[in-house]
């Protein structure tokens, strides 16, 4: 069960979780889509580094540095993984994203293998051999790496953090689905243990020796189009949520992923167990929900039994907004989301349950027919939309 960050977060306003262990607090500056504001040093504690998010489109995005002298990144940040993955050739696929000069960083060198996921591969980029490794990302993009060790920058002036980390260079891919989302590679922020390379994540690299806690957050923002997300490092921002923060156990080893208990739908529920759920991966590197079949049956079977007078929910199976859309064609396309779509109500472990409103799980991309429109598209899917068995 995947259940996308961004839905998640609009509710909670950000997601704490513990990850490594050091001492006091750090932030850092962070962008929602491809652009970033630099907070000034008296906008935040000086403990804590705080990056803004806009939300314009999908995912959660920041501007990074790697080698010496620094090459600019824009990377997806990504709870769902945990390696730092750039391009190290041009990509046929993206053509426009950025690609990092290992040849022309003096602090890059080449790494031995540390796992059995990884082999020795004879690098273009060094007289001497380093580590490769394959990794497959949920949308079904294989890619294959090489992983050169090289110093990372996150953050910008006293506040940056800086480390040497491990970099996997792509130098084959293959997309199933041509798809650019804007970034020029992935940020995992999972945990070291589920890293592919073997080799540790970015965000430990950065946070280890630094003296900053073993805490951070995410908030994605609350305003479509809006600059006012952030990624905190080390700390909580208490100033971007109002009342008490909740916490679930973590329920699968290396991953975070919780445990849901019950689905309401304007206050009825519609699934209840863990059968009906699985274990649930919070994932800011997708926006949609996915869910089982038999639960997305349920919530598709209720909205049709109450809801039929609303757009897209009733009609032909080729009409509505649950059929499977990779063109996302059929969406409702409107000035604004048509009022009367129902809350839904996610109960999960500790007594915690986290309220969604249609605005958040309805997917908001531009309109088609009326680029002053918006597409609103239905944000909960079956599992079996996903090509990667995960």
């Amino acid at each position: 069960f995947f259940f996308a960050l961004l839905d998640m977060l609009h509710l909670l306003l950000f997601l704490s979780i513990v990850c490594f262990v050091h001492g006091g607090p750090l932030s850092f500056p962070v962008t929602k889509r491809v652009y970033l504001r630099t907070l000034s040093s008296a906008e935040h504690d000086h403990r804590i580094v705080r990056a803004p998010i806009r939300r314009t489109d999908s995912m959660a995005y920041a501007k990074v540095y790697v080698g010496t002298p620094k090459q600019e990144f824009l990377m997806q940040l990504d709870t769902g993984s945990s390696d730092f993955v750039i391009r190290g050739v041009p990509s046929a696929v993206c053509p426009k994203v950025h690609v990092f000069q290992a040849n022309a960083s003096n602090s890059a060198a080449p790494t031995q293998c540390r796992s059995e996921k990884a082999w020795v591969y004879e690098s273009s980029f060094e007289t001497r051999p380093t580590c490769a490794f394959n990794i497959e990302y949920g949308a079904g993009n294989k890619m294959s790496c090489v992983v050169m060790e090289d110093r990372l920058s996150f953050g910008v002036g006293a506040k940056a953090l800086q480390a040497t980390a491990y970099l996997g260079l792509i130098l084959a891919e293959n997309h199933p689905v041509p798809w650019c989302n804007g970034a020029d590679g992935i940020f995992g922020l999972g945990f070291d243990e589920d890293a592919m390379s073997g080799f540790p994540g970015p965000l430990g690299q950065l946070i280890r020796g630094s003296g900053l806690a073993n805490v951070y957050s995410l908030y994605v923002g609350s305003r479509m189009g809006a600059d006012d997300g952030a990624l905190t490092i080390g700390g909580i921002d208490s100033r971007l949520f109002v009342g008490e923060v909740k916490y679930v156990p973590l329920v699968e080893q290396g991953k975070y992923s919780v445990s849901a208990h019950a689905l309401e739908v304007a206050g009825r529920r519609v699934a209840t167990g863990p059968e009906a759920f699985g274990n649930m991966q919070v994932d800011s590197g997708t926006t949609l929900t996915y869910v089982p079949a038999g639960t997305f049956s349920a919530i598709k079977a209720f909205m049709q039994r109450h809801y039929c007078h609303m757009p897209k929910v009733c009609g032909a199976d080729n009409a509505t907004f649950f059929i499977r859309d990779d063109n996302e064609e059929h969406c409702v396309e409107a000035a604004a989301l048509p009022k009367g779509y129902p809350v839904m109500r996610w109960h999960l472990a500790n007594g915690v349950t986290v309220d969604v409103p249609p605005e958040v799980y309805f997917k908001q991309l531009p309109g088609r027919a009326d680029p002053d429109k918006t597409r609103f598209c239905f944000g909960i899917r079956p599992l079996s939309d996903i090509p990667v068995n995960q």
